[in-house]
């Protein structure tokens, strides 16, 4: 068993910036100077909050398309739908008075399942992860670890990871602080790979990920979970 998958997607204290970023998507266990897929990252402000648009492509077609509406204030989710293509899934998550509503629609098997969970404390999903440890980079710092819940959208629940700060380390001749990411279960953590993460010394920007993530490898009854080195180009 691996990892689950986590990627993707305030400055410190606020959202001065809106940011857009793309990243190279590489297969882990195989090198090659071409990526196996893209990764594409845009954010701008509405009425509702912070909306944050993510895409993995291969090629031009789209595999997996997110969408999220972010607080403004706490980086916390409002809603967030994801289509992924690849298996014909797609799902819907609201938060609202301290509850999760979320619905997995199989448009390729005609089939809908809904859940309905309380709020946990330090919920986090794809399309706020990234800005979730910018803000709480002090805390993990200066603790050594913290440990969230973070919502599987195909699973219709939520599981506790612990991020665990490495200290500073270099990355391609640069300096940059370096995370791990585990589930938090003893059992399941040991037979696991784990998550590693690097951003810039600013904590501004994130550089780097290995593990797994959201797009699949391979075709139609084929297809794979799939473990990749993640390079972010912002």
């Amino acid at each position: 068993m691996r990892a689950f998958f986590l990627v993707q997607i305030f400055s410190l204290y606020a959202f001065s910036d809106l940011r857009s970023y793309r990243a190279d998507v590489f297969d882990l266990n195989f090198k090659s100077e071409n990526p196996d897929f893209k990764f594409e990252l845009s954010e701008k402000k509405v009425a509702t909050g912070l909306k944050v648009i993510g895409t993995f492509k291969k090629g031009d077609e789209i595999k997996i398309l997110e969408e999220a509406i972010l607080d403004e204030s706490s980086a916390e989710v409002i809603t967030y739908k994801i289509d992924q293509k690849q298996t014909g899934e797609s799902g819907l998550v609201e938060i609202k008075d301290k509850k999760i509503k979320m619905k997995l629609t199989s448009y390729k098997n005609k089939s809908e399942k809904t859940a309905e969970l309380d709020k946990p404390e330090r919920l986090v999903m794809p399309a706020n992860f990234d800005r979730w440890i910018q803000k709480n980079f002090i805390q993990i710092k200066e603790e050594g670890s913290l440990v969230f819940n973070f919502l599987i959208w195909d699973k219709l629940d939520f599981y506790k990871f612990k991020i665990k700060y490495l200290g500073e380390a270099t990355l391609d001749g640069k300096k940059m602080h370096q995370f791990k990411m585990n589930i938090d279960n003893l059992f399941l953590s040991a037979v696991a790979d784990p998550i590693m993460i690097w951003y810039n010394l600013g904590m501004t920007e994130i550089q780097q990920y290995q593990g797994r993530v959201a797009v699949k490898s391979g075709e139609g009854s084929n297809l794979k979970n799939f473990d990749a080195t993640v390079k972010y180009f912002h």
